[in-house]
């Protein structure tokens, strides 16, 4: 009983010690389930990108997000200071330079502070503090992406900032999804911004013209080839890195990847002043007329049109399919840095201020005129596609919810299970303690007998060495009697009887001791 008893006690303490960091881990456990539940339910934010809050590690940028977002208490309606239908970015003194356009809003460095244009609702958005080393500023389906001295940022689908690259000094291209870079021993690198994955596309040689646009990747190289240098114009499908297409070998001074179309510039050979533009599809065939004799830096393609500066400061927007031409803006200021996204076009004017203008629909290239049932049909199926999939992602999410929530209801059950057996270990010490006190009580009374067995055998071990004193003496007083036999027996007799009287006369007065029953002995 006594060993039983222990085991209880050891086993009764180990639940007391371990219960509370159970309680405890099981706790976090539901808690952690819980927090995973919330951030899987940011799918409800997906594609509303925040372009602003760019507070980054020591560097002067704007303070908060709604420094960069846009706001009705930020907002600055346009006027159109020209003829035609060009706008002008308010302008405060302060130099504006390297306007990019992605078909809606327009970003540009007004002396490294980033400014964000709105063209639809004529909205402007300014950072509130300047970026050291600002360069490289792009804006692609909504999303801002950037250069200092050493490194990349980017808003990720989610519109939070992050440091893509660190370390950084070459140059990037954005879709807004990813990001397209040198490699830091060369070659080229594809960079998811939201979790930071890399690919690498190619493994060699300095690179530029870098462009990306989903799955197809462009990019010139230049690298070393049995002892020659050549640069290439390479195509990679980020599906199929290993099968590069070389759609160009030599030069390249313009390269322009949009939709299924490359626009590639390469010098004149009759003038190397110029440029001339060929067309490629994604396979690498050349398609279509060569634009020929193009001034370098005047001009900027997307979507099958091309607008440029001509030399009286006029901006054309011309068909590549067809050849149809526009003027879009004809005023004598000097027009430079021009960029064209979708129906709007960006350029520097004067070298301080930026404009843009919204070319007629009528004008844009051949895909946009002939095909605009189709573009409609593909647009409407592509958000059928993207509605689709955010029923999907919230009935995982429910589905998530409900299986944490079975587990919840699983780990409560555990918890009061293991309450009720600590419930009944607690009952059964009890029990097991009132035993312990009557055996005590027991070997109390067994405790008191013996003491009194202790002092009765004392007291005859005293009378049996009395009596052996007595024998002594009356055998000395026979021998020196010299008495008969017949007195030597009669005395013998006598002394045997008074020994027995005296030893039965303490038997019979021995207490009777109960000893209880087997069991208990």
């Amino acid at each position: 009983m006594d060993t039983y008893n222990k085991h209880e006690e050891a086993m009764l303490a180990d639940m007391h010690a371990t219960f509370p960091e159970y309680l405890e881990n099981s706790n976090t456990e539901i808690t952690n389930e819980i927090e995973t539940v919330q951030s899987n339910s940011r799918f409800g934010t997906v594609g509303k990108y925040v372009l602003g809050g760019l507070s980054l590690l020591g560097l002067a940028v704007a303070g908060a997000a709604k420094d960069m977002a846009p706001s009705l208490d930020d907002a600055i309606v346009y006027h159109t200071d020209h003829a035609d239908n060009t706008q002008l970015v308010p302008y405060a003194g302060v130099t504006q330079e390297d306007p990019v356009t992605d078909g809606q809003n327009i970003v540009l460095n007004e002396n490294g502070r980033i400014v964000t244009v709105d063209t639809e609702d004529n909205s402007i958005t300014r950072s509130q503090n300047a970026i050291s080393g600002l360069d490289n500023l792009q804006i692609n389906n909504g999303t801002i992406s950037f250069q200092t001295a050493d490194k990349i940022f980017a808003y990720d689908r989610e519109g939070f900032l992050n440091i893509v690259e660190d370390g950084y000094v070459g140059s990037h291209h954005s879709d807004g999804e990813h990001i397209l870079r040198e490699g830091s021993n060369g070659g080229v690198v594809r960079e998811d911004i939201s979790s930071g994955a890399e690919q690498v596309l190619y493994e060699n040689g300095s690179v530029s013209n870098l462009r990306v646009d989903g799955n197809l990747n462009l990019f010139s190289v230049n690298e070393v080839v049995d002892n020659n240098t050549l640069e290439r114009l390479m195509l990679v499908d980020s599906n199929d890195a290993a099968n590069a297409t070389e759609l160009h070998n030599g030069p390249v001074k313009f390269a322009e990847l949009s939709g299924d179309k490359i626009y590639v510039g390469i010098e004149n050979p009759n003038d190397n002043a110029t440029v001339n533009i060929f067309t490629y599809d994604v396979n690498g065939n050349l398609v279509g007329s060569v634009i020929n004799n193009v001034s370098p830096n005047t001009f900027d393609i997307d979507q099958g049109t091309m607008v440029a500066v001509e030399g009286n400061q006029t901006i054309y927007a011309t068909n590549i399919a067809t050849g149809d031409t526009q003027v879009i803006a004809d005023s004598n200021a000097t027009k430079t840095n021009i960029d064209i996204e979708g129906n709007v076009v960006t350029w520097v004017e004067n070298g301080t201020q930026v404009a843009y203008v919204t070319i007629p629909e009528e004008t844009v290239g051949n895909e946009t005129n002939e095909t605009t049932l189709e573009d409609l049909m593909a647009e409407l199926n592509a958000t059928r596609d993207q509605l689709s999939s955010v029923n999907d992602q919230l009935n995982a999410s429910e589905a998530n919810d409900t299986a944490y929530q079975a587990e919840v209801n699983q780990l409560t059950g555990e918890i009061s299970d293991l309450q009720t057996e600590i419930n009944g270990l607690d009952s059964n010490a009890s029990d097991y303690q009132t035993e312990i006190n009557r055996l005590n009580g027991d070997i109390s009374n067994l405790t008191e007998n013996v003491s009194d067995y202790s002092a009765q055998l004392t007291a005859a071990q005293t009378q049996r060495d009395e009596n052996a004193t007595r024998v002594g003496e009356l055998e000395e007083a026979l021998d020196s009697a010299e008495g008969t036999s017949t007195m030597s027996a009669f005395v013998g007799i006598a002394l045997g009887g008074a020994a027995g009287g005296m030893i039965g006369t303490r038997l019979a007065s021995k207490p009777e001791v109960d000893y209880g029953s087997s069991e208990e002995e």
